[in-house]
């Protein structure tokens, strides 16, 4: 394992293993190419930095697609594998095997150096069955976090934002995670961009549940439809 990969944001304890089919978000660290936003490269350094960069990752087996979009960089695949190759970080999904044969590739590059290795998040390979059973076994939790969210200081004081921008969107997000793309479901750089959306329906089902129980309360506002959850004393009345 390289001594320079730094683990940031939610470090996972699959991130530093090399066992074929872990993934991560990561991030290859690109430096001394001559790119600057502000001093755009010369033609001949660019081509040759391209040239470059092509070669080592076609050499280890990774496929490169040119973008349809004036401007953006190449993706590099191999597999499952997929990052985006703008010329200060090469970032995305990459296998943990072969973030360690990249980064050993790369310290041989004549055109750019690889300063270090960001690792964030595992990718997990999940399918919606499994997504959904990793949901079920945080239902307390998930409970818990609602009736928290929804509690206010007052009684006349009701949330109205339950959305995904809202108070179950953002539970939802709390516990969603992210997952490898899943053949002929919706995904971008490798990554699925369902995860979410399965996660706000079951916090909705949950909170809808909780509605109906009465341990969260309604009441039209002049924003709509508001909702908090029970006092003590409305929950026994409730119950009765």
């Amino acid at each position: 394992m390289t001594r320079i990969i730094e683990l940031a944001r939610q470090p996972k304890e699959n991130i530093n293993s090399d066992v074929p089919g872990k993934y991560c978000d990561t991030y290859f660290r690109i430096e001394g190419n001559g790119y600057d936003v502000r001093n755009p490269w010369s033609e001949k350094t660019k081509t040759a930095y391209d040239n470059e960069v092509r070669k080592i990752f076609t050499t280890h087996g990774w496929i490169i697609s040119e973008s349809e979009i004036s401007g953006a960089a190449a993706r590099a695949t191999k597999g499952r594998s997929n990052l985006y190759l703008h010329p200060q970080n090469f970032s995305g999904v990459c296998e943990n095997a072969e973030r360690e044969k990249l980064f050993e590739a790369f310290k041989n590059a004549a055109t750019f150096r690889c300063s270090k290795v960001d690792v964030y998040e595992e990718i997990h390979d999940m399918s919606d069955a499994q997504l959904i059973a990793l949901m079920e076994s945080k239902k307390e939790i998930i409970e818990t976090e609602l009736l928290e969210e929804f509690t206010t200081k007052r009684r006349n004081l009701y949330i109205t934002d339950v959305g995904l921008f809202g108070v179950n969107g953002n539970v939802a997000k709390r516990h969603s995670v992210k997952r490898l793309a899943i053949d002929g479901k919706k995904s971008y750089g490798g990554q699925d961009e369902c995860s979410v959306g399965i996660c706000l329906t079951f916090v909705s089902g949950i909170f809808q549940q909780l509605v109906y129980s009465g341990k969260i309360v309604t009441a039209q506002t002049k924003d709509g439809l508001g909702y908090r959850t029970a006092k003590k004393g409305e929950r026994a009345k409730k119950a009765s």
